[in-house]
């Protein structure tokens, strides 16, 4: 039931949204209201932006730095009736940034970093992180900090991270308490303190963090889901901060209720309901209200909660998504859960209810490391061959368009092998590693010929060159090289298998 239903909820996560957000907020707000959830954020109507742009236009026009950086962030959001357009907001931050004003630098920062409406420019974003930073702004401290923790454009360096997060949560960043309480609680550090972890994620929890409030309930419902050997378990605390998280916005913990529900472990009758109503909007969601029993109260219901002639089935799944910015900290992807991935987290409104973050797009990151590539360093062409591999970034152009074959891993692996190769040159081992994996899925699944013999040849062939790279690598000390090259060796062919059994 655990892993079906993460898989059917990873399916739906495909609806995003950028402009004009409040419409969403209000049909969220009207498919909690049926599911019995009392939402604590309230958003305006497009008449009071309207209001908030006529009296941050005249106090901008009058010189007040804060009032341009937010005339720029109602118009670049694309709140009430305004369009979003990045060109139109640049012009007043550009001219708050002539003022020196802290969150403006912050924000012009992620944008360089993100490439979101401007070029991405990572060392100018550093500039105007630090400067941001001095000047007491602490997304400024806490996005430095996420710089140094995933190596980019510093050298990786987690202490120094928790410095600056530390920074930033002492002067009350509660997206930096949230933080801290992951880097104690999933093992994002040498160690693991659970206790440490609670600490942090109330007090963000307290500074209106849903993500933090949620990770502090998983934290006491310490089931075999999560375990917590430090913490007493206390199932009634964890399920009113789960409420609490849901009224905070946090839209994920309605999936986590119907994971509880389905394996019995809710016993409080208003999660229940909560869960089998949750579980009704997603089944419509996924299969749509033409296959749902006609004599249901709840899909009739669901029916008529009128989301527009334009929402298809998916898009009322957006409340387990929660893929509508502002509303919470959930972004995919999320480097915790993939070391490997260079898509980092960058942090804005830090002090206020909701935190916003933004991701790293692999383009951008491209660029940075190539430029570090071009001076040798070896973790920088690891991490690229690591990227083109994994298919993260696309540049089937370079090879003339598609193969005749069709096989996009081949490509991938194509345009990976030359920064990995380099990177082991200059003494990178998950770089051999990394190339043997390459030559393995060869020998698995090689290009396929009309010629049987050939295709043989070529994954026998394949298989061998693996090996050789996995024993350079265990010759180098590494353990996964050495495991794969063991287990490689006992591996056989079936046309092997069927030629031994024939003897």
């Amino acid at each position: 039931m655990r892993y079906l239903l993460f898989a059917l909820l990873v399916i739906v996560a495909a609806t995003s949204f950028a402009g004009r957000l409040d419409d969403y907020y209000a049909k969220q707000k009207k498919i909690c209201d049926w599911i019995g959830v009392k939402m604590e954020f309230d958003t305006k109507s497009a008449e009071e932006y309207a209001k908030d742009y006529k009296k941050y236009l005249a106090e901008a026009n009058s010189g007040k730095a804060e009032a341009m950086y937010r005339l720029g962030r109602l118009i670049e959001d694309g709140r009430g009736a305004l369009t979003n357009d990045y060109k139109a907001a640049l012009v007043w931050y550009k001219k708050a940034l002539e003022k020196k004003h802290p969150a403006t630098m912050n924000h012009l920062a992620t944008m360089c970093m993100t490439s979101q409406g401007v070029e991405a420019d990572f060392e100018k974003a550093v500039k105007l992180y630090e400067e941001a930073a001095k000047l007491g702004n602490t997304d400024a401290m806490l996005n430095l900090g996420v710089l140094h923790e995933y190596g980019l454009v510093f050298k990786q360096d987690k202490k120094e991270a928790v410095k600056w997060y530390e920074k930033a949560a002492e002067k009350g960043n509660a997206a930096a308490m949230r933080v801290l309480g992951d880097i104690n609680h999933r093992e994002r550090s040498d160690h693991r303190d659970d206790r440490a972890a609670v600490k942090w994620y109330s007090q963000a929890s307290s500074k209106g963090s849903a993500l933090a409030t949620e990770r502090l309930a998983d934290i006491y419902m310490n089931s075999e889901l999560w375990v917590t050997p430090q913490v007493k378990p206390d199932q009634k605390k964890a399920f009113e901060l789960y409420m609490k998280a849901l009224g905070m916005g946090r839209g994920k913990v309605l999936g986590l209720l119907m994971e509880l529900y389905g394996e019995e472990k809710l016993d409080d009758p208003k999660l229940k309901r909560i869960a089998e109503k949750a579980a009704k909007l997603w089944a419509v969601g996924a299969f749509g209200l033409d296959g749902m029993p006609g004599d249901d109260e709840d899909f009739e219901e669901i029916g008529e909660l009128d989301l527009d002639e334009d929402d298809d089935d998916v898009r009322l799944n957006n409340i387990y998504n929660n893929d509508i910015p502002l509303m919470d900290e959930g972004i995919y992807p999320n480097p915790e859960y993939d070391s490997d991935k260079v898509y980092c987290l960058f942090f804005e409104d830090g002090e206020t209810k909701f935190i916003k973050e933004r991701c790293l797009v692999p383009k951008a990151a491209v660029k940075w490391f190539e430029k570090l590539a071009e001076k040798g360093d070896a973790d920088a062409l690891y991490v690229l061959g690591r990227m083109y591999n994994n298919g993260e970034v696309k540049d089937y152009d370079k090879y003339g368009g598609w193969s005749s074959t069709g096989n996009e891993e081949q490509l991938n692996a194509q345009k990976a092998l030359p920064y990995l190769e380099k990177a082991a040159e200059k003494g990178n081992v998950e770089a051999l590693v990394e190339i043997g994996e390459i030559y393995e899925m060869n020998s698995l699944d090689p290009v396929r010929y009309n010629d049987e013999a050939v295709r043989r040849k070529k994954a026998v062939d394949a298989k061998n060159k693996a090996m050789e790279w996995y024993k350079k690598a265990a010759d180098k000390g590494s353990k996964r090289g050495k495991d794969k090259l063991n287990l490689l060796k006992q591996t056989r062919f079936a046309w092997e298998l069927e030629e031994e059994k024939k003897k």
